[in-house]
């Protein structure tokens, strides 16, 4: 069983690529997370759990997902994050994850996809987004067959710095994850796009409008979905790139 979190698709895209070479059940975390807060998951074959590197680390609220949640089935797990660089310390948090509802982990690697967080950088253009998947489409087969071969393999590039900073970042992260700086300008068509996709459920569609009730995991989805860009960030994003994966694998 496959179960991912993903904001603005590279996860999905990843999720998608593994359930077939695997031929295995795909799950998504983040449609759950909206009917309940923990889930009960049977697999006859070894989860395998995707997501993007938030601060560092896997999502809060994915993880939060995970250890409240029960697993039923082989104790043994595969982690493959997606980053724009580097997954840090992702392992060693995740995998003490693991370990709290009785898995272990397996195998863990990390496919670098484009960056998309839009709040603190520009994303890449997508000629260049483009090639970034393209390669990552390509790493996603190598992992594939590793786990369907169900081959052990942690390839983690953490060292005692990422690890300082690691921590670092996803403290801080609770002070910088808010949802009070995001605004809507009148090209705004009131369709709705960015409260579907919210997998925190922190938007609701007033007079037409967007509003943000203070919940927020910083996916930038509704920033990246909206078809006008009438959605930004305080100054910070205005005129950047955005960034959201449709296409399947």
């Amino acid at each position: 069983m496959i179960i991912y979190f993903s904001g603005t698709g590279n996860s999905r895209y990843v999720a998608e690529g593994l359930s077939q070479i695997l031929d295995d059940k795909l799950v998504s975390a983040s449609d759950l997370m909206k009917v309940k807060d923990k889930e009960t998951f049977n697999s006859e074959k070894p989860f395998v759990f995707v997501g993007p590197v938030y601060a560092w680390r896997l999502p809060k609220v994915f993880r939060k997902f995970i250890r409240e949640s029960i697993f039923l089935g082989p104790r043994n797990a595969y982690v493959v994050v997606t980053c724009g660089l580097s997954p840090a310390d992702t392992y060693g948090s995740i995998k003490a994850d693991l370990k709290r509802v009785g898995l272990n982990v397996k195998g863990f690697s990390y496919i670098k996809m484009p960056a998309n967080y839009i709040a603190m950088y520009n994303p890449p253009n997508k000629e260049k987004s483009k090639e970034i998947v393209k390669n990552g489409h390509n790493k996603v087969i190598e992992i594939g067959e590793k786990i369907k071969n169900g081959e052990s393999f942690i390839d983690s590039p953490s060292n005692a710095k990422s690890k300082f900073l690691s921590i670092f970042a996803y403290q801080f992260s609770n002070l910088m994850f808010r949802s009070k700086k995001f605004k809507v300008s009148e090209d705004c068509v009131g369709c709705g796009s960015c409260a579907l996709l919210c997998p925190f459920e922190s938007i609701q569609i007033i007079n037409n409008k967007p509003s943000w009730n203070g919940k927020c995991t910083h996916c930038m989805a509704c920033i990246s979905v909206c078809p006008t860009q009438a959605i930004d960030y305080g100054e910070k994003t205005k005129g950047r790139n955005r960034y959201f994966l449709k296409d399947k694998f």
